[in-house]
């Protein structure tokens, strides 16, 4: 036996094919929020990871971070990054691109450490300090003390 399709039926199936469709929208909205928060959340992480990473090539130089940075970092993300397993891989993933990118500027410079230094100091210097373009306040310098917010 076949079954009868009425219009009856087809406004019913609309109904349901309407409230599907409406539940989708609505789940993938919460999902592209999450996600941009988890964007956020990976990017915080990796600015914070980099500059941890790379200032102690400056400290002579007087770049430094603040004792309670990672603290602050942290409050942001709502989660510790030694306890976070995505955090703890996005920093590690910052660790390697620190080292790459460095390494990159050593050859840029011919291999003078002297150089290399002083410009990767100024690099993390003009995304990362005070006034930073990537993530302000994560370093200071002791000539110009700030924190991070």
């Amino acid at each position: 036996m076949r079954p009868q399709f009425t219009v009856e039926g087809c406004w019913h199936m609309r109904k349901i094919l309407i409230v599907a469709l409406m539940i989708l929208v609505v789940g993938l909205g919460a999902a592209q929020s999450v996600d941009a928060k988890s964007d956020k959340d990976r990017q915080l992480t990796f600015s914070f990871c980099y500059a941890q990473f790379g200032y102690g090539k400056c400290i002579q130089l007087g770049l430094a971070m603040r004792m309670d940075t990672q603290a602050k970092v942290e409050a942001k993300l709502g989660a510790a990054i030694d306890d976070d397993e995505r955090l703890k891989s996005v920093c590690e993933d910052a660790l390697l691109q620190e080292f790459e990118d460095y390494e990159a500027l050593r050859r840029a410079e011919g291999g003078d450490y002297r150089n290399t230094d002083l410009r990767w100091c100024e690099q993390l210097w003009n995304d990362y300090g005070c006034e930073g373009e990537k993530e302000a306040g994560l370093l200071y310098h002791r000539d110009s003390f700030c924190k991070y917010e």
